[in-house]
């Protein structure tokens, strides 16, 4: 649908399937920046990561100054979720949790702000793929997930908020008001 709606924001994209490879159990999607080619990941994605991998590929076409505002954004939720992961304030989350969100965002300060080593993103992204921290952190790794696991969110929220005709054909006509004005 989203393809269908906007077919010149995704003319340079190109588009592929495949099956998942030894070691992606929890990959569904990636996209390359030099390529222009989203893949996505048989079996594993949700309606959300196609949407996710064309928002990679639109950050591409923005103003430098819109660009610079979600690198700013990103900056300032990755310092605020840093803060919050070093006092301990997710005060759901276990001990353990607690202790693996403070190295994550320590890996991930040093990869982006400190002496990085080689393997400082590799470990960061480890946590996510092996279950230590939440996937709902993601969005801190860098500037552009933080773009488009936010985007998606809106995108979806926006559109897929409910199941129900009636409730879609209201959010329609309120659109459509919208544009009349």
């Amino acid at each position: 649908w989203f393809i269908l709606q906007n077919p010149e924001l995704v003319s340079s994209l190109g588009i592929s399937i495949r099956q998942a490879r030894r070691g992606e159990d929890n990959t569904s999607g990636t996209y390359s920046r030099f390529e222009r080619i989203m893949t996505l990941i048989k079996g594993t994605g949700a309606d959300a990561t196609t949407v996710h991998e064309i928002f990679h590929h639109l950050e591409r076409m923005m103003p430098r100054e819109v660009q610079e505002a979600i690198r700013t954004a990103w900056r300032q939720n990755f310092t605020r979720a840093r803060r919050q992961a070093e006092r301990g304030d997710y005060d759901s989350l276990s001990s353990t949790l607690g202790k693996n969100l403070q190295m994550f965002f320590e890996l991930l300060n040093d990869y982006h702000f400190g002496t990085a080593k080689a393997d400082t993103w590799t470990q960061a992204m480890q946590m996510l793929t092996n279950g230590s921290v939440p996937i709902e952190f993601y969005q801190y790794v860098d500037p552009s997930e933080f773009w488009a696991v936010n985007s998606t969110n809106i995108m979806q929220n926006r559109y897929d908020f409910s199941n129900s005709v009636m409730d879609r054909l209201r959010n329609w006509m309120r659109e459509f008001k919208e544009k009349i004005k």
